[in-house]
């Protein structure tokens, strides 16, 4: 279960300073925000996510993991990134309209 105040604090501090990492290393930042976003989630409800929100995680899911294993490029990596700020974002802006 979410708890508002206390998880909206501890996942922007932990976002604010894996977003400074990926600016000079996606790489280095890109699981941690993965695992960030899934346990945002999680904490959520994945299963009452809209299919939208469940799409673009998957999708930024298996286009780090492409990367990870040598078949993506930067260009996978990149986008990867994107849709982890996208959900971050829709959460947050969810949590915050509570």
């Amino acid at each position: 279960m979410v708890e508002p105040g206390l998880d909206l604090h501890s996942w922007s501090t932990r976002w604010a300073q894996l977003d400074e990492v990926a600016h000079e290393s996606p790489v280095d930042a890109a699981g941690e925000m993965d695992r960030l976003v899934r346990e945002m989630l999680d904490a959520r409800g994945l299963d009452e996510q809209d299919d939208e929100t469940l799409r673009t995680y998957i999708a930024a899911h298996d286009l780090l993991r492409r990367y990870e294993r040598g078949d993506g490029d930067a260009g996978d990596l990149a986008e990867a990134l994107n849709h982890f700020r996208e959900i971050y974002e829709l959460v947050v802006a969810e949590l915050d309209a509570s």
